[in-house]
């Protein structure tokens, strides 16, 4: 309505506004508010699940702390099932492992009714003597249960360090984590991730640090990017798993022990000791065991072709818990062992006599062969 004077009488014109366009004004004012108070409650959302995400993020360290020790994290010393530790020792639980398996703990008792168990389900023919087939089967079962076993737990402390779940784990990742379970706060490890200096850390834990570094980069595959996928990890954790590790371990192996340098071991490289000078009887004594047990591996396994020295390739073969002629071989050695009689094959009676060479030679433990330091 608009008003206005004209000859002295006061004139008022009247506009009628369409309905449809007081709706379409209605309906905007509504929409109007209706959209403030959407983008109120947007907001209030989008709040509460940072919020939410920054919780479970925090919760989820908090788990990975609790979970996580020096030990878990670490990459094993001890690789079990391979039999040749990764300092180039042997290991001397492999026969162990490969026929207990994980039944080689537990009190005497405990022991002689697993010893029992495994004789009956090694026994596929039930004639009551294990053969040198059967042996070897069993065998190859009980390294294969220390590969999957050893790729359930490193699946487990994988998810563990990758709360985000991309798939990945960075080397800062792993860092702070290494700092976290050395006993350092969560915050300080990752301000030491910017400078580098807020943690001084012990000179064993820089070396040990090193090494690390040096394998996670030995694991890092194509694209080359200082992170790791859940088979790279695998491949850090447990080198068996991996033949790039195996291959990097032996020839980590070959290194050390080559002293001429030639790319093959001789037998007197092999068995030769440290430098170290031996002053008890008894402990020379236990020299000459050592340098007669690795002299007998190096003639009768490592040196496939039996031309007297040990290639990179017949050490490889060796350290390679998958090739098939280490259970055929722990088969025989394990009969010549055990077999009292001279049948070439195995009673329970044997097994539970010998139950003493089963549960403390070199023969018996598959599980902690396979991993030692480099």
């Amino acid at each position: 309505m608009i008003a206005n004077k004209m000859n002295g009488h006061t004139n008022v014109c009247v506009y009628v506004v369409p309905l449809t366009v007081l709706i379409t004004m209605c309906l905007w004012t509504v929409h109007k508010a209706e959209s403030r108070a959407i983008n109120k409650t947007t907001e209030m959302l989008e709040a509460e699940i940072k919020k939410s995400k920054l919780l479970a993020k925090w919760q989820l360290q908090k788990e990975v702390d609790m979970k996580l020790d020096v030990e878990k994290l670490k990459p094993p010393d001890h690789l079990g099932g391979v039999k040749m530790e990764q300092d180039g020792h042997f290991n001397k639980d492999y026969q162990k492992e490969v026929f207990l398996g994980n039944h080689q703990n537990g009190v005497e008792q405990e022991v002689e009714s697993k010893l029992q168990d495994i004789f009956m389900n090694a026994d596929e023919n039930k004639d009551d003597f294990l053969s040198p087939d059967e042996v070897e089967r069993w065998i190859g079962q009980k390294i294969q249960e220390h590969l999957d076993e050893a790729l359930s737990e490193n699946n487990r402390i994988f998810k563990l360090l990758d709360p985000d779940h991309d798939g990945f784990i960075t080397w800062n990742e792993y860092f702070k984590q290494f700092l976290v379970v050395h006993g350092h706060d969560s915050d300080r490890a990752e301000k030491h991730l910017a400078d580098y200096d807020t943690i001084e850390l012990e000179q064993s834990d820089k070396d040990e640090l090193m090494r690390y570094k040096f394998r996670w980069s030995d694991a890092d595959k194509a694209p080359v990017d200082n992170r790791l996928s859940a088979n790279e990890f695998l491949a850090f954790r447990h080198p068996e798993h991996s033949a790039f590790m195996l291959n990097s371990m032996a020839s980590d192996i070959m290194r050390a022990i080559d002293k001429d340098k030639s790319g093959n071991l001789t037998v007197f490289e092999f068995i030769a000791l440290p430098d170290a000078e031996v002053l008890e009887p008894k402990d020379r004594e236990m020299d000459r065991h050592w340098q007669m047990e690795r002299e007998r591996e190096f003639h009768a396994v490592i040196d496939a072709n039996k031309d007297g020295i040990v290639s990179l390739e017949e050490l490889k073969d060796y350290v390679n818990p998958r090739h098939p002629n280490h259970a055929k071989v722990e088969a025989i050695n394990l009969i010549k062992m055990v077999d009292n009689d001279g049948d070439n094959r195995l009673s329970l009676a044997e097994v539970m006599e010998n139950k003493e060479l089963l549960l403390g030679s070199k023969m018996v433990d598959t599980g902690r062969s396979f991993h030692d330091e480099f």
